[in-house]
């Protein structure tokens, strides 16, 4: 008699539930993995506007600072 009512009162599975925001999520990461990739595409690409070449060569001057003191 005991056995069947344990048999009976068995653990249901745990069922995941999936919200109604699933879309939004979806969306979301998609934007992520966008915004991700352009951001790594700009890295690769950027141009060093740091660097600059010179195409001429500037003359030098001294100048004589001993005075100044």
């Amino acid at each position: 008699m005991f056995q069947n009512k344990n048999q009976e009162k068995q653990k249901k599975p745990r069922v995941l539930n999936i919200g109604t925001r699933r879309p939004v999520v979806i969306a979301l990461w998609a934007l992520l993995i966008c915004a991700f990739a352009f951001a790594v595409y700009k890295d690769f690409t950027a141009v060093d506007t740091h660097t600059v070449h010179e195409t001429t060569v500037v003359q030098e001057e001294v100048a004589d600072t001993n005075a100044i003191r």
